[in-house]
């Protein structure tokens, strides 16, 4: 494999290549960052169900699940206030 300097092929080449090149790491970057802060919130929050903070909610877009023996009744009026 023959590869040609930077010289041979004229300023312009090598300006496009740094250029190309700082824009993926500027997006390798903000993405690297994105997904360490994904997964740390993720991280908390697994570790404040643990400790038993909160109640787990489900995969996404799945309807709550509410244990019938922690919910509160209404209260009920005695017999004598009923119509």
């Amino acid at each position: 494999m023959w590869l040609q300097s930077a010289r041979g092929r004229g300023l312009a080449y090598f300006v496009d290549g740094v250029r190309s090149g700082t824009a993926a790491l500027v997006g390798n970057t903000v993405f690297a960052f994105s997904n360490a802060t994904t997964k740390m919130s993720g991280a908390v929050r697994k570790g404040l169900l643990t400790i038993g903070l909160d109640q787990p909610l489900g995969e996404p877009g799945e309807r709550p699940h509410y244990d019938i023996q922690t919910t509160t009744r209404k209260p009920t009026l005695p017999a004598v206030f009923s119509r």
